[in-house]
């Protein structure tokens, strides 16, 4: 797993084999979560955004990058918290669908975890946040509980509210 920044301060993943159980780790709100690293094309600075009408307020736009335009989510206000101000740590994470590319803003990213599967279990029953919803699992590094997001739900699925 290669992550370099080059000039233009585009971070590029390196897929190969040894991608298995490893998370790009980023924070949001004081939270650490992971999303899985074989759906990460890269980490970007951010970019302009153009606003798209009668979009939820999540969904913050499109932009183009290199030539091909993706939608940006801010996380933050997916996981229904109070938006911020953009500072020298707000990345996007651009991932891969089979719809094409999406921009993910996040406060920070951290690194590229590796989570051995014992040291993964699902999320308590009970609903604590909102974000709960957004949780796959839980990995349990020596460092901190990270949270395990599972992006279909995150990109799809309709808010459930407490």
């Amino acid at each position: 797993m290669v992550m370099e920044r080059n000039s233009d301060s585009v971070a590029s993943v390196a897929s190969n084999s040894t991608t298995k159980n490893r998370y790009l780790s980023f924070g949001i709100g004081g939270e650490i979560f992971g999303i899985e690293i074989d759906m990460v094309k890269e980490i970007i600075n951010t970019l302009d955004i153009v606003h798209v009408p009668h979009t939820p307020d999540y969904v913050k736009g499109i932009s183009n990058l290199r030539g091909y335009i993706i939608p940006v989510i801010d996380v933050r206000l997916r996981f229904l918290m109070e938006p911020k101000e953009f500072t020298e740590s707000t990345c996007i994470v651009v991932i891969e669908q089979k719809d094409g590319n999406i921009g993910l803003i996040v406060d920070e990213v951290n690194e590229v975890k590796y989570i051995d599967e014992s040291r993964i279990a699902p999320p308590p029953s009970a609903k604590l946040s909102h974000i709960n919803q957004f949780v796959k699992n839980l990995g349990n590094t020596e460092e901190s509980v990270m949270l395990l997001i599972d992006v279909q739900k995150l990109l799809y699925d309709d808010i459930v509210e407490r």
